[in-house]
């Protein structure tokens, strides 16, 4: 009897990582994910899974199972905690199923996983009759992918957006000229960055139209069952520059 209580102190108790299911983008959206389809990349897989596999290897209480699927699909499977975490810009119509990193009830900026400058990308002439434009005086078509999440950001007055797979398929409008500019990162961090195709016909617009941060979100559900375990994942964010990362990505773009 002795033996077997001994026994029980002697040998240590592991308890297992918490599985967190993260879904993203199954298209190739460049600097953020690469590849397309359901394959997840083991090598070069894009800036934000590779930020994410670092953090992954932070902790020993933790694991992530990375599932790439539509984005509206992603965002779907989160409301319903078939999967526990998204990356996202912050909406307020989410709040009754997302949960962001927040401080003193509003959100904490520094817990984000990025900061993107978004500008418009065209041709000289669209960029000439944009400066030059007087508040609606005229309209401009501008392409942008599902993925950037910022068409509630966008004047519906001053643009008709054209919502696109991808950043190749906005560029393919744009060379065609089915619509008048594309909107693209053009800042990280506050650092201008380039890395659109056709250089020589187009050229980005500063300064950004709009600043889009991206956090790591998680179900509600999932929160509450792991409120300890989320909260060291914003701290993370808020101590590692996740900025390298994205800059390394951009100056090796490909579409």
């Amino acid at each position: 009897m002795l033996v077997s209580i001994l026994f029980l102190y002697i040998v240590p108790s592991y308890a297992k990582p918490t599985v967190i299911k993260f879904c993203y983008e199954d298209k190739h959206v460049p600097p953020m994910y690469a590849g397309e389809g359901l394959v997840i990349p083991t090598q070069n897989p894009g800036a934000s899974i590779e930020i994410l596999r670092k953090l992954d290897a932070s902790f020993n209480d933790m694991t992530i199972e990375y599932i790439r699927a539509p984005w509206r699909r992603c965002l779907a499977d989160l409301k319903n905690n078939k999967v526990h975490s998204i990356i996202a810009t912050y909406r307020a119509a989410r709040k009754d199923f997302a949960v962001y990193p927040t401080l003193n009830n509003r959100i904490n900026e520094r817990g984000a996983i990025s900061r993107f400058g978004m500008c418009l990308v065209g041709e000289s002439s669209f960029r000439n009759a944009f400066v030059n434009s007087k508040p609606n005086n005229k309209k401009f078509s501008v392409a942008i992918p599902f993925a950037y999440g910022v068409n509630h950001r966008i004047d519906k007055t001053q643009f008709t957006i054209y919502n696109t797979l991808s950043n190749k398929h906005s560029y393919t409008l744009l060379e065609k000229g089915v619509v008048d500019a594309s909107l693209d990162i053009c800042q990280i961090n506050g650092e201008n960055v380039a890395g659109y195709p056709f250089h020589s016909k187009v050229s980005q617009i500063y300064p950004p139209l709009h600043i889009n941060d991206g956090y790591v979100v998680f179900s509600l559900a999932f929160y509450k069952q792991n409120e300890t375990l989320t909260n060291k994942i914003w701290q993370w964010f808020e101590h590692n520059d996740t900025v390298p990362t994205y800059l390394k990505y951009m100056a090796n773009l490909t579409y």
